[in-house]
């Protein structure tokens, strides 16, 4: 009788949906996607508050990093920021102010192998993450329609030698902080990157920074 009954097909009711319910259920799995970006922006747009509000940017980097997934977006952006710096540093091989830009070029590959080899994965992702943007805006302030076209052709440009100079100046900045940073990573202390931010941020204001920054040539 057992055999007999496994024997038998088994039988299954056929379950149907018609085009309304299959449109609710699409509708309500759309909803519940909205949802969840919508708290997920929320969330990183409280944790950038946490560290503009206190004035530790590393704690708001720290709680944007929980929410984020883990992956290697943040070395490829500092890569990317890194090659294109170089990139444009190739125009002034010759140029008194390349003493300066290989520094920083040089300066930021140390700074990144040594948060590697003795900073921790915090650190290091801290690290990537600031040098992306500073050596974006050293790359735009070393574009050589901005400082390359000031050094040839001088007479095209206001106060030229004032723009070369206060270039160098940034650039010296973005070096100086690094040398800080890598005695902070050394010490065991927070990493600190205001020098170069406000030497950025300084150029930027400047009625003849490049449009890029945010200014007018």
């Amino acid at each position: 009788m057992v055999q007999g009954c496994l024997n038998q097909p088994l039988e299954y009711p056929l379950v149907t949906i018609s085009r309304l319910e299959m449109r609710l259920v699409t509708g309500l799995y759309l909803l519940l996607v909205v949802a969840g970006i919508s708290v997920t922006v929320a969330s990183l747009r409280s944790a950038w508050r946490i560290g503009h509000a206190t004035g530790d940017l590393q704690a708001g980097s720290a709680a944007i990093r929980k929410l984020l997934p883990q992956n290697q977006s943040t070395e490829r952006s500092f890569e990317t920021a890194l090659n294109d710096f170089d990139l444009k540093a190739e125009n002034y091989i010759g140029y008194s102010v390349h003493n300066a830009i290989t520094r920083v070029s040089e300066g930021a590959n140390e700074l990144v192998r040594r948060a590697t080899s003795r900073g921790t994965p915090s650190q290091l992702e801290l690290v990537q993450v600031q040098y992306a943007n500073i050596l974006t805006q050293a790359a735009e302030c070393i574009d050589p329609d901005n400082l390359k076209d000031a050094i040839d052709n001088p007479e095209y440009w206001d106060n030229p030698k004032k723009r070369v100079a206060e270039i160098e100046s940034v650039l010296d900045s973005i070096s100086e902080q690094i040398t800080e940073n890598i005695k902070q990573l050394n010490g065991q202390t927070d990493l600190s990157f205001q020098t170069a931010l406000a030497a950025l941020q300084l150029y930027g204001d400047q009625p003849h920074a490049s449009r890029k920054m945010g200014g007018a040539q």
